[in-house]
């Protein structure tokens, strides 16, 4: 309904007729595309919670595949303009999104889609996590308008080569958003068990994923800026050569963009609200209008580049931040995770076993789960935590790891490894365990249980 005003105040409004109806164009078929945009987003998620991580990622490569595929029948066959374009981008994420609901098809999911627990009350408490996400987006925004303004009044083919970055955005980010989107939720969570070790592992994960798959995008990105430019500009030559100089320098700050995001994902799960938001700020807003102010804007490649180089300067900023925090020049993990003092438990008021598959066998499984369970009673009892509810965690360790142990392992390819811990907080005893085997299917479970047996009283 406001396509007109919002993209006269996107920076448009010093553009010809034609390619003004051609910018709205493409607002109107990429908003048909929101609602599949949001879902995915959120969906993504929980597909690792859910033991169905793969799906995401096939997601995204037939996401891929639709976009890629249709963007080259768009331009090349149908000739249907950046309309076109916007249309196969939302149809690509209807097609994700399609394919992430599969996963509520499968037999044995834990977690399902219903309307019968929303709490208004907890509306607050979902804002003001999601505020840095804002905070993002509306930097991302305003960056947008800066830049556009800018280019389009160096020239239109200065426009039109970094709309191919843009476009070339959608396909990167999937995979960048992706790993960030699961810092978020693993790490909110490991974050709320004060789980040093676990919110380790998992930045290093995530961090081995980013320089691994990020470096390779980015090469694949530079070589094939020639082709990519010419899949959205056609034969323009002014515009053809300026979208090869936008998507390489695109590639050339991919890694720092996407490191800055991983970072300020992780410091919105753990809580640190502030430095998130100034993460974006100062990459998307203050850098950006810094360095690309202080250029002559004689073309748009100098444009083009000041973008990428505020990714660095804020992937320096960051760095730099971290060494003089915590004074010296080498950084650590635990730097990285800046996490509060008194997170976590000293180490006398947890315990931890992890349980590796390869060395469990028929002989000595049950002595392992009589150690396990006995770990976590006499850490009970030590703890001043009373005998009966020291017996009782001792027998929920030994019911759930035999369990485990029996079934999971055996009927798990490759090797499995559960972690069971115990730690003490406010006079409780807390127990976790955690394995990565294949997940339990709860209807499997049901058909165990006869009709017949015997039930408590």
């Amino acid at each position: 309904l406001l396509s007109v005003p919002l993209i006269t105040w996107l920076g448009s409004d010093s553009l010809p007729p034609d390619l003004f109806q051609e910018a709205r164009h493409y607002l109107l078929g990429y908003a048909i595309g929101l609602p599949a945009i949001t879902c995915m987003r959120i969906l993504t998620a929980f597909m690792s919670l859910d033991s169905d991580r793969m799906r995401a990622f096939y997601s995204v490569v037939l996401m891929s595949a639709v976009n890629l595929i249709g963007d080259f029948l768009c331009i090349s066959v149908f000739h249907s303009g950046l309309a076109g374009i916007a249309a196969v981008t939302s149809l690509s994420y209807y097609v994700g999104f399609a394919d992430l609901l599969g996963h509520f098809r499968k037999h044995g999911i834990m977690l399902g889609i219903t309307l019968k627990n929303l709490k208004w009350g907890d509306l607050w408490s979902v804002v003001k996590r999601g505020i840095p996400r804002g905070m993002l987006e509306t930097a991302v925004l305003l960056h947008g308008i800066y830049i556009n303004r800018i280019l389009a009044d160096i020239s239109e083919s200065a426009l039109a080569g970094y709309s191919v970055q843009i476009s070339l955005s959608f396909l990167t980010d999937a995979v960048i958003i992706g790993v960030a989107q699961a810092i978020l939720v693993q790490g909110a969570m490991f974050f709320g068990e004060e789980n040093r070790e676990a919110l380790g592992k998992l930045m290093r994960i995530a961090i081995q994923y980013e320089v691994t798959l990020v470096p390779v995008i980015s090469l694949l990105c530079y070589l094939l800026a020639p082709f990519i430019a010419k899949l959205y500009l056609g034969t323009n030559f002014d515009a053809y050569a300026l979208g090869i100089n936008s998507v390489r320098w695109y590639a050339a700050a991919l890694l720092f963009q996407g490191t800055n995001m991983l970072y300020a994902y992780y410091l919105q799960a753990s809580g640190n609200l502030l430095y998130a938001n100034l993460i974006y700020i100062v990459e998307w807003l203050v850098y950006t209008i810094s360095i690309v102010s202080g250029f002559p804007h004689g073309s748009g490649a100098q444009v083009y580049r000041g973008i990428s180089l505020a990714h660095v300067l804020t992937f320096v900023t960051i760095v730099i931040y971290l060494m003089v925090r915590n004074r010296h020049l080498r950084i650590t993990m635990e730097d990285i995770l800046a996490l509060p003092k008194g997170f976590g438990f000293a180490k006398g008021d947890e315990v931890t076993a992890e349980i590796d598959s390869t060395k469990v066998n028929e002989a000595n499984a049950k002595q392992i789960v009589v150690q396990v369970s006995e770990m976590v009673r006499s850490f009970a009892r030590k703890k001043g935590i009373d005998e009966r509810r020291a017996n009782a965690a001792s027998l929920a360790v030994e019911e759930m790891t035999s369990g485990i142990i029996l079934k999971a392992f055996p009927e798990t390819p490759g090797p499995n490894v559960l972690t069971v811990r115990a730690f003490t907080k406010n006079n409780e005893l807390i127990l976790l365990l955690r394995d990565d085997c294949d997940p339990l299917d709860p209807r499997k479970g049901l058909k165990m249980i006869k009709s017949d047996s015997p039930r408590p009283v």
